[in-house]
């Protein structure tokens, strides 16, 4: 996946910077999984709502949102199937055979992932979400509502990421990245709130 931090000038009278560094936007923070799913999911009510929950898996990873008793039990199952799969698969030694994490829970498949990482994903898809609803715009589409929940899910998880208390100088570098970077992205998003019209509900 790409950075591209837009919200274009004509879709949205903005003009959006790139936020990320330059040495962290050469490097891919999404997973291959991610990647799939990503690919798979065609159109913004499939892509938006998946970036959002791709966003959230590491808002859970980095242990800033305490998960359901439903959660926790998922997980250990996730984790289980995983491990299980694992052994079956080394059992057959299959020369390249590579087992990937299914891309539902960050227990299994951020497992290997620094903090550091993970921040820089959160920005990476945050980016993503904004070019995609862009993208949207540009083509037509109604993206009020898209625009809404990711102002809403970044506005309620930035003072989350101010309490995070960084241990090296790598944490320390992206975390300060990843606030600034959202709260220029939530500055841009609601800008655009402002130049978006309301979307006008239907009766049914």
């Amino acid at each position: 996946m790409k950075t591209k931090t837009r919200f274009t000038a004509l879709a949205f009278a903005l003009l959006l910077l790139a936020r990320i560094p330059a040495a962290a936007q050469q490097i891919d923070y999404v997973t291959e999984e991610e990647e799939d799913l990503i690919r798979d999911a065609q159109g913004m009510k499939l892509r938006i709502p998946l970036f959002l929950k791709l966003l959230d898996n590491r808002v859970v990873a980095l242990g800033l949102r305490e998960r359901s008793a439903k959660e926790r039990e998922q997980a250990k199952k996730d984790i289980e199937s995983y491990e299980r799969e694992k052994r079956e698969l080394e059992k057959l030694k299959i020369a390249g055979a590579e087992l990937r994490a299914r891309p539902l829970n960050p227990d299994v498949y951020l497992r290997n992932m620094t903090r550091s990482e993970l921040l820089r994903g959160y920005m990476q898809i945050i980016d993503e979400t904004m070019d995609n609803i862009d993208d949207g715009y540009d083509q037509g589409l109604d993206v009020r509502d898209h625009i809404e929940a990711l102002n809403k899910f970044v506005g309620e998880h930035l003072p989350k990421l101010k309490t995070i208390e960084a241990k090296t100088a790598a944490e320390t570098s992206a975390l300060k990245a990843t606030i600034t970077h959202s709260e220029d992205a939530l500055e841009d998003i609601r800008n655009a709130l402002k130049a978006v019209p309301k979307t006008e509900k239907k009766p049914r």
